[in-house]
């Protein structure tokens, strides 16, 4: 049970970690977007 316990709070903050990465991804891309556009 406690491996079961150990795996799923491991998960629950790789998802969280994955959540924050993908969030800084999406808001770095919308910043080159407009560095782009502001350029242009």
């Amino acid at each position: 049970i406690l491996n079961i316990v150990l795996f799923l709070t491991l998960l629950k903050i790789f998802i969280l970690y994955l959540n924050l990465v993908i969030n800084l991804v999406i808001i770095f891309c919308i910043l080159v977007d407009s560095q782009k556009k502001n350029n242009h």
